[in-house]
């Protein structure tokens, strides 16, 4: 294993293109989503900023992103 400053950081508008790059990738969509889904950025704009019920993640190690997390908060 490599080891390396992992952070985890809160998603930023300056994500965008981050985010649109791999969800235009189709190895990321065969895990995500759907190769058979396109995205755009008004529709990462509507399902990664807009959506209220979780919180959204990127992950970083070295300061290259290199994940998407996301968490949600359990109700009892």
């Amino acid at each position: 294993m490599r080891k390396g400053s992992v952070t985890i950081r809160p998603i930023q508008s300056t994500d965008r293109q981050l985010l649109l790059k791999w969800l235009t990738t189709a190895d990321v969509l065969a895990f995500y989503e759907g190769r058979d889904q396109s995205f755009t950025l008004e529709k990462i704009e509507k399902k990664f900023f807009n959506e209220k019920e979780r919180d959204r993640w990127i992950g970083e190690v070295d300061g290259a992103s290199m994940a998407y997390l996301q968490s949600y908060r359990l109700t009892t």
